[in-house]
């Protein structure tokens, strides 16, 4: 299957970041991993600043921080590696996300 523009009709995009904030953790994984197939690559850019202007940088950043879940994590890492391969998304990743990053992801899994 290809990426692509995600284009449910009914602004997908939004309501998929939106269900990250949905309690119940068994929603996370299926957003998630639709947010990080239509990130991924660079021919959809357009999806990636869609996520971004749904609040998608800062929706993944608060999961990441308070999700217990690895596969979660993982996932919502990948996202947001592929988020900043666009500059101005990239830059915003680091104001909201790199103290996140750092503390929850790259320290503990320094060994």
């Amino acid at each position: 299957m290809k990426n692509e523009k995600l284009d449910l009709g009914l602004n997908g995009i939004p309501v998929l970041v939106e269900l990250l904030n949905n309690p119940a953790e068994e929603i996370h994984s299926p957003a998630s991993k639709a947010l990080r197939n239509i990130s991924f690559g660079k021919r959809n850019e357009e999806n990636k600043i869609a996520i971004k202007n749904a609040n998608g940088v800062a929706t993944l950043v608060r999961l990441l921080k308070h999700t217990n879940n690895e596969d979660i994590r993982e996932i919502v890492t990948g996202i947001l590696w592929n988020m900043s391969s666009v500059e101005p998304i990239k830059l915003l990743i680091l104001d909201e996300g790199v103290d996140t990053l750092m503390r929850d992801i790259l320290i503990p899994d320094t060994g």
